[in-house]
Protein backbone atom coordinates (compact mmCIF):
# COMPACT_ATOMS: atom_id res chain seq x y z
CA UNK A 1 0.00 0.00 0.00
CA UNK A 2 1.63 3.49 -1.03
CA UNK A 3 1.87 5.65 1.86
CA UNK A 4 -0.17 9.13 2.20
CA UNK A 5 0.84 11.51 3.65
CA UNK A 6 -0.62 13.07 5.95
CA UNK A 7 -1.48 17.07 5.82
CA UNK A 8 0.83 18.67 8.57
CA UNK A 9 -1.07 20.03 11.28
CA UNK A 10 0.59 23.64 12.70
CA UNK A 11 -0.72 24.64 15.96
CA UNK A 12 -1.26 28.36 15.94
CA UNK A 13 1.60 30.45 18.14
CA UNK A 14 0.20 31.95 21.09
CA UNK A 15 0.51 35.79 21.01
CA UNK A 16 3.06 37.70 23.29
CA UNK A 17 -0.24 39.03 24.88
CA UNK A 18 -0.56 35.40 26.64
CA UNK A 19 2.50 35.61 27.94
CA UNK A 20 2.29 38.74 28.99
CA UNK A 21 -1.37 37.77 30.74
CA UNK A 22 0.47 35.04 32.49
CA UNK A 23 3.59 36.72 33.61
CA UNK A 24 1.61 39.83 35.17
CA UNK A 25 -0.71 36.98 37.48
CA UNK A 26 2.52 35.50 38.15
CA UNK A 27 4.35 38.89 39.20
CA UNK A 28 0.72 40.05 40.94
CA UNK A 29 0.29 36.99 43.21
CA UNK A 30 4.46 36.67 44.19
CA UNK A 31 3.80 41.22 44.62
CA UNK A 32 0.81 39.70 46.72
CA UNK A 33 2.29 37.48 48.85
CA UNK A 34 5.47 39.53 49.27
CA UNK A 35 2.79 42.45 50.56
CA UNK A 36 1.27 39.83 52.80
CA UNK A 37 4.62 38.44 54.87
CA UNK A 38 6.73 41.55 54.43
CA UNK A 39 3.34 44.43 55.40
CA UNK A 40 1.61 42.19 58.46
CA UNK A 41 3.55 42.17 61.80
CA UNK A 42 4.18 38.30 61.79
CA UNK A 43 6.57 36.50 63.88
CA UNK A 44 6.97 32.94 62.54
CA UNK A 45 8.39 30.08 64.07
CA UNK A 46 10.58 27.56 63.12
CA UNK A 47 10.55 23.93 63.25
CA UNK A 48 11.22 20.74 61.61
CA UNK A 49 8.29 18.29 61.23
CA UNK A 50 8.60 15.02 62.38
CA UNK A 51 8.88 12.68 59.26
CA UNK A 52 5.59 11.27 57.78
CA UNK A 53 4.44 8.02 59.78
CA UNK A 54 4.28 4.79 57.77
CA UNK A 55 0.87 3.09 57.18
CA UNK A 56 0.94 -0.46 58.89
CA UNK A 57 0.29 -3.63 57.27
CA UNK A 58 -2.13 -4.44 59.70
CA UNK A 59 -4.21 -1.67 58.73
CA UNK A 60 -7.71 -1.99 56.70
CA UNK A 61 -7.35 0.25 53.56
CA UNK A 62 -9.51 1.67 51.05
CA UNK A 63 -10.14 3.83 48.27
CA UNK A 64 -14.28 4.50 48.70
CA UNK A 65 -13.88 7.63 49.95
CA UNK A 66 -14.33 8.68 46.54
CA UNK A 67 -17.66 6.75 46.59
CA UNK A 68 -19.18 9.52 48.90
CA UNK A 69 -22.52 10.13 48.18
CA UNK A 70 -23.48 14.14 48.07
CA UNK A 71 -26.59 15.60 50.96
CA UNK A 72 -26.47 18.76 49.26
CA UNK A 73 -26.91 22.27 51.35
CA UNK A 74 -27.27 24.68 48.93
CA UNK A 75 -27.53 27.94 49.34
CA UNK A 76 -25.33 27.04 52.29
CA UNK A 77 -21.95 25.74 53.02
CA UNK A 78 -19.35 24.91 55.14
CA UNK A 79 -21.08 22.01 57.09
CA UNK A 80 -18.32 22.15 59.95
CA UNK A 81 -19.26 19.37 62.22
CA UNK A 82 -22.32 17.00 62.90
CA UNK A 83 -24.29 15.77 65.95
CA UNK A 84 -26.92 12.35 64.79
CA UNK A 85 -29.47 11.86 66.82
CA UNK A 86 -32.17 9.11 66.19
CA UNK A 87 -31.76 9.19 62.21
CA UNK A 88 -31.25 13.29 62.16
CA UNK A 89 -28.25 14.98 61.52
CA UNK A 90 -27.54 18.45 62.48
CA UNK A 91 -24.63 20.65 61.21
CA UNK A 92 -23.79 24.62 61.38
CA UNK A 93 -23.11 26.77 58.90
CA UNK A 94 -20.48 29.59 57.79
CA UNK A 95 -23.44 32.01 57.50
CA UNK A 96 -24.66 31.20 60.55
CA UNK A 97 -27.44 28.84 60.66
CA UNK A 98 -27.69 25.23 62.06
CA UNK A 99 -29.68 22.82 59.27
CA UNK A 100 -31.21 19.90 60.75
CA UNK A 101 -31.11 16.55 57.58
CA UNK A 102 -33.89 14.17 57.69
CA UNK A 103 -33.83 11.93 54.93
CA UNK A 104 -32.12 13.79 53.00
CA UNK A 105 -34.04 16.83 52.91
CA UNK A 106 -32.40 20.14 54.69
CA UNK A 107 -34.05 22.64 56.92
CA UNK A 108 -32.81 25.33 58.86
CA UNK A 109 -33.55 24.98 62.22
CA UNK A 110 -31.98 28.14 63.81
CA UNK A 111 -30.56 30.91 62.96
CA UNK A 112 -27.51 32.17 65.09
CA UNK A 113 -26.44 34.75 63.11
CA UNK A 114 -27.29 38.62 64.31
CA UNK A 115 -27.45 40.15 60.76
CA UNK A 116 -26.48 38.58 57.08
CA UNK A 117 -22.35 38.57 57.44
CA UNK A 118 -20.00 35.27 56.93
CA UNK A 119 -17.67 35.42 60.00
CA UNK A 120 -17.88 38.76 61.40
CA UNK A 121 -20.91 38.11 63.03
CA UNK A 122 -19.38 34.48 64.28
CA UNK A 123 -19.23 31.25 63.16
CA UNK A 124 -20.90 27.58 64.40
CA UNK A 125 -18.35 25.40 64.13
CA UNK A 126 -17.68 22.35 66.62
CA UNK A 127 -20.39 20.85 68.17
CA UNK A 128 -21.92 18.29 70.66
CA UNK A 129 -24.62 16.50 72.08
CA UNK A 130 -25.56 17.39 75.64
CA UNK A 131 -25.66 14.49 78.44
CA UNK A 132 -28.95 14.39 78.90
CA UNK A 133 -29.61 14.48 74.91
CA UNK A 134 -31.73 17.30 75.15
CA UNK A 135 -29.57 20.18 74.00
CA UNK A 136 -26.77 20.74 71.56
CA UNK A 137 -23.76 22.63 72.58
CA UNK A 138 -22.70 24.94 69.58
CA UNK A 139 -19.20 26.29 69.68
CA UNK A 140 -19.73 30.00 67.80
CA UNK A 141 -15.76 31.04 66.67
CA UNK A 142 -15.73 34.65 68.03
CA UNK A 143 -18.72 35.02 70.29
CA UNK A 144 -19.09 31.93 72.66
CA UNK A 145 -20.71 28.55 73.54
CA UNK A 146 -24.31 28.53 73.14
CA UNK A 147 -26.91 25.51 74.16
CA UNK A 148 -29.90 24.74 71.65
CA UNK A 149 -32.94 23.08 72.40
CA UNK A 150 -34.11 20.01 70.31
CA UNK A 151 -37.14 20.19 71.31
CA UNK A 152 -38.43 23.73 70.72
CA UNK A 153 -34.99 25.69 68.72
CA UNK A 154 -34.38 27.62 72.01
CA UNK A 155 -30.80 29.19 72.59
CA UNK A 156 -28.89 29.50 75.76
CA UNK A 157 -25.61 31.45 75.47
CA UNK A 158 -23.17 29.64 78.65
CA UNK A 159 -19.97 31.05 77.63
CA UNK A 160 -18.93 33.74 78.36
CA UNK A 161 -21.67 35.07 80.48
CA UNK A 162 -19.03 38.11 81.69
CA UNK A 163 -17.21 40.80 80.31
CA UNK A 164 -13.97 39.70 81.24
CA UNK A 165 -13.54 36.86 78.60
CA UNK A 166 -13.53 38.00 74.72
CA UNK A 167 -13.24 34.76 72.25
CA UNK A 168 -10.35 35.37 69.84
CA UNK A 169 -11.03 31.67 67.65
CA UNK A 170 -12.95 29.19 69.57
CA UNK A 171 -13.05 25.77 67.56
CA UNK A 172 -14.59 22.52 69.13
CA UNK A 173 -15.42 21.36 72.27
CA UNK A 174 -16.26 18.01 73.96
CA UNK A 175 -18.68 17.32 77.46
CA UNK A 176 -16.86 15.22 80.07
CA UNK A 177 -18.37 13.13 82.20
CA UNK A 178 -19.47 15.60 84.92
CA UNK A 179 -21.25 17.60 82.31
CA UNK A 180 -18.07 20.25 82.73
CA UNK A 181 -17.10 21.36 78.37
CA UNK A 182 -13.34 21.40 77.21
CA UNK A 183 -13.01 24.11 74.56
CA UNK A 184 -10.53 24.51 72.19
CA UNK A 185 -9.43 27.95 71.84
CA UNK A 186 -7.12 27.70 68.45
CA UNK A 187 -5.49 31.24 69.27
CA UNK A 188 -5.70 33.41 71.49
CA UNK A 189 -3.70 36.27 69.03
CA UNK A 190 -5.61 35.90 66.08
CA UNK A 191 -9.33 36.01 64.73
CA UNK A 192 -10.96 33.67 62.27
CA UNK A 193 -10.75 35.75 59.97
CA UNK A 194 -6.84 35.79 60.33
CA UNK A 195 -6.54 32.20 60.30
CA UNK A 196 -3.49 32.65 57.44
CA UNK A 197 -1.88 34.59 59.47
CA UNK A 198 -1.84 31.79 62.44
CA UNK A 199 -0.57 29.45 60.23
CA UNK A 200 2.27 31.33 58.70
CA UNK A 201 3.37 32.07 62.34
CA UNK A 202 2.80 28.84 63.44
CA UNK A 203 3.44 29.18 67.56
CA UNK A 204 1.88 28.01 70.74
CA UNK A 205 -0.63 30.31 70.30
CA UNK A 206 -3.89 27.65 71.61
CA UNK A 207 -5.20 26.76 74.64
CA UNK A 208 -7.77 24.52 76.32
CA UNK A 209 -10.39 26.06 78.74
CA UNK A 210 -12.63 23.92 81.19
CA UNK A 211 -16.08 25.34 81.65
CA UNK A 212 -18.98 25.11 83.92
CA UNK A 213 -22.08 25.14 81.18
CA UNK A 214 -24.11 25.75 84.33
CA UNK A 215 -22.73 29.04 86.20
CA UNK A 216 -19.93 30.00 83.18
CA UNK A 217 -17.25 29.52 85.60
CA UNK A 218 -13.52 28.80 83.63
CA UNK A 219 -9.91 28.36 83.67
CA UNK A 220 -7.55 27.19 81.93
CA UNK A 221 -6.85 23.78 81.31
CA UNK A 222 -3.69 23.89 79.22
CA UNK A 223 -1.92 26.22 77.61
CA UNK A 224 1.15 26.82 74.84
CA UNK A 225 -0.76 24.92 72.06
CA UNK A 226 -0.06 24.72 68.75
CA UNK A 227 -3.06 25.29 66.93
CA UNK A 228 -5.79 22.83 69.26
CA UNK A 229 -8.65 22.40 66.76
CA UNK A 230 -10.65 18.83 67.26
CA UNK A 231 -10.51 17.64 71.24
CA UNK A 232 -12.12 14.21 71.65
CA UNK A 233 -12.33 12.79 75.54
CA UNK A 234 -10.47 9.42 75.31
CA UNK A 235 -12.20 6.41 76.79
CA UNK A 236 -10.15 6.48 79.64
CA UNK A 237 -11.93 9.24 81.03
CA UNK A 238 -8.59 10.79 82.23
CA UNK A 239 -7.49 12.22 79.10
CA UNK A 240 -8.13 14.58 76.16
CA UNK A 241 -7.06 14.11 72.51
CA UNK A 242 -6.55 17.28 70.70
CA UNK A 243 -5.22 18.11 67.05
CA UNK A 244 -2.60 20.10 66.95
CA UNK A 245 -3.31 21.13 63.33
CA UNK A 246 0.15 23.30 62.45
CA UNK A 247 2.06 20.44 64.05
CA UNK A 248 0.35 17.49 61.94
CA UNK A 249 -0.03 15.39 65.16
CA UNK A 250 -2.45 14.57 68.13
CA UNK A 251 -1.44 14.74 71.49
CA UNK A 252 -2.89 13.67 74.91
CA UNK A 253 -3.73 15.66 77.87
CA UNK A 254 -4.33 14.66 81.32
CA UNK A 255 -7.35 16.46 82.78
CA UNK A 256 -5.64 16.59 86.00
CA UNK A 257 -4.43 19.99 85.03
CA UNK A 258 -1.17 18.88 86.00
CA UNK A 259 0.47 16.58 84.48
CA UNK A 260 2.44 17.07 80.81
CA UNK A 261 0.80 16.02 77.89
CA UNK A 262 1.93 12.96 75.76
CA UNK A 263 2.54 12.41 72.19
CA UNK A 264 -0.85 10.35 71.06
CA UNK A 265 0.17 10.31 66.93
CA UNK A 266 2.52 12.12 65.55
CA UNK A 267 3.94 12.32 61.91
CA UNK A 268 0.05 12.78 60.06
CA UNK A 269 0.30 13.21 56.07
CA UNK A 270 -1.93 16.53 56.52
CA UNK A 271 -3.56 18.78 58.53
CA UNK A 272 -5.44 16.78 60.97
CA UNK A 273 -9.02 18.47 62.39
CA UNK A 274 -12.02 17.56 64.42
CA UNK A 275 -11.56 14.00 66.42
CA UNK A 276 -14.86 11.85 67.36
CA UNK A 277 -15.34 8.15 68.52
CA UNK A 278 -15.75 5.31 66.57
CA UNK A 279 -18.68 2.91 68.21
CA UNK A 280 -16.46 0.05 66.60
CA UNK A 281 -13.62 0.98 68.88
CA UNK A 282 -10.99 4.13 68.11
CA UNK A 283 -11.25 7.59 66.66
CA UNK A 284 -11.77 9.05 63.53
CA UNK A 285 -8.83 11.72 62.54
CA UNK A 286 -9.97 13.10 59.15
CA UNK A 287 -6.61 14.74 57.07
CA UNK A 288 -6.21 17.22 55.11
CA UNK A 289 -3.59 16.69 52.01
CA UNK A 290 -1.05 18.72 51.68
CA UNK A 291 -0.69 20.14 47.94
CA UNK A 292 1.66 23.41 46.20
CA UNK A 293 -0.84 26.44 46.62
CA UNK A 294 -1.76 29.41 48.98
CA UNK A 295 -4.97 28.59 50.33
CA UNK A 296 -3.80 25.46 52.90
CA UNK A 297 -7.65 24.82 53.83
CA UNK A 298 -9.07 23.96 50.34
CA UNK A 299 -6.84 21.19 49.70
CA UNK A 300 -7.15 19.03 46.75
CA UNK A 301 -8.01 15.87 48.41
CA UNK A 302 -8.88 14.04 52.22
CA UNK A 303 -8.19 11.09 54.23
CA UNK A 304 -9.54 9.56 56.96
CA UNK A 305 -7.66 7.58 59.43
CA UNK A 306 -9.23 5.49 62.21
CA UNK A 307 -6.75 4.96 65.31
CA UNK A 308 -7.20 2.74 68.18
CA UNK A 309 -6.85 3.82 72.09
CA UNK A 310 -3.07 3.49 71.58
CA UNK A 311 -2.87 6.20 68.33
CA UNK A 312 -2.13 3.37 66.21
CA UNK A 313 -3.98 3.34 62.60
CA UNK A 314 -5.64 0.42 62.14
CA UNK A 315 -8.62 2.08 59.09
CA UNK A 316 -7.51 4.29 56.12
CA UNK A 317 -9.92 5.87 53.75
CA UNK A 318 -8.24 7.31 50.30
CA UNK A 319 -9.91 9.51 47.87
CA UNK A 320 -7.82 8.47 44.94
CA UNK A 321 -10.33 10.78 42.42
CA UNK A 322 -9.25 13.63 43.80
CA UNK A 323 -13.74 14.44 44.96
CA UNK A 324 -13.67 15.00 48.70
CA UNK A 325 -11.65 18.29 48.91
CA UNK A 326 -11.97 18.90 52.01
CA UNK A 327 -13.32 16.54 55.49
CA UNK A 328 -13.50 18.51 58.89
CA UNK A 329 -15.15 15.80 60.89
CA UNK A 330 -16.42 12.21 60.06
CA UNK A 331 -19.36 10.94 62.39
CA UNK A 332 -20.17 6.93 62.03
CA UNK A 333 -23.77 6.19 63.12
CA UNK A 334 -25.22 2.97 61.80
CA UNK A 335 -24.32 0.99 58.28
CA UNK A 336 -22.74 4.75 57.03
CA UNK A 337 -20.04 7.37 57.64
CA UNK A 338 -21.20 11.22 57.43
CA UNK A 339 -18.13 13.56 56.55
CA UNK A 340 -18.40 17.46 57.36
CA UNK A 341 -16.63 20.32 55.49
CA UNK A 342 -15.00 23.84 56.48
CA UNK A 343 -16.43 25.17 53.20
CA UNK A 344 -17.81 22.50 50.99
CA UNK A 345 -21.97 23.10 50.45
CA UNK A 346 -22.42 19.60 51.36
CA UNK A 347 -22.75 16.68 53.61
CA UNK A 348 -20.89 13.45 52.47
CA UNK A 349 -22.36 9.99 53.51
CA UNK A 350 -20.85 6.96 52.45
CA UNK A 351 -21.56 3.02 53.52
CA UNK A 352 -19.09 1.35 55.87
Amino acid sequence: MANVLQPVVRKPKRSNWYFYIVGAVGIALISGLCYFIFSVDLDPAVYELTAVKQIPISAVQNNRLSDVTQISIIPHSGPESIVYVNGTLYTGTENGNILRIRDSKVEVFHDLKQSDCVGSCGRPLGMRLSKNGENIFIVDASSGVYSLSLENGAVDKIFPLDSLFHPRFLDDLDVLPNGEIVISEATVKYSLQELDKEYFESRANGRLLLVNPQTGQWKVLADGLYFPNGVQLHRDGKSLLVAETTRFRVIRVPLDGKSPATMFVDGLPGFPDNIRLSPRGGYWIPINLLLPGLNMLKTRSSMLLRVDEQGDIIEVWRDPQNKVLNVAEVCEAGEYLYTSSYFLPYVGKVKL
